[in-house]
């Protein structure tokens, strides 16, 4: 059940344009500061993981591994897309209010 709130939280997000997808579109609101929080797709690359979570650390942004590239994209009406970005906190924040499946 919580796995089907989280793909409806990141649909009702990116239809109220406080969520951004794909690479180039997530590091440049993270240039900007106007990231509050990352969902990255559990297949992404090993160096994107690596890179997306250092970041996350070095910055004080959580990220979330969570879903697939095809699922994720599903969830926001696109193509599969391995990245996702808040850009508004109130929507990060009722994120973080729904247990992420796998307890992390």
């Amino acid at each position: 059940m919580e796995r089907n709130n989280i793909y409806q939280l990141l649909g009702l997000a990116y239809r109220a344009r406080s969520l951004v997808w794909g690479y180039r579109a997530v590091k440049k609101a993270w240039e900007r500061k106007k990231v509050f929080m990352v969902i990255m797709a559990e297949d992404t690359s090993t160096a994107l993981k690596e890179k997306i979570l250092s970041w996350g650390r070095r910055e004080g942004i959580p990220v979330w591994i969570f879903g697939t590239k095809e699922e994720l994209g599903r969830a926001i009406g696109k193509r599969p897309c391995g990245l996702l970005a808040f850009t508004h906190r109130d929507w990060a924040e009722r994120l973080k209010g729904i247990k992420k499946p796998g307890g992390g």
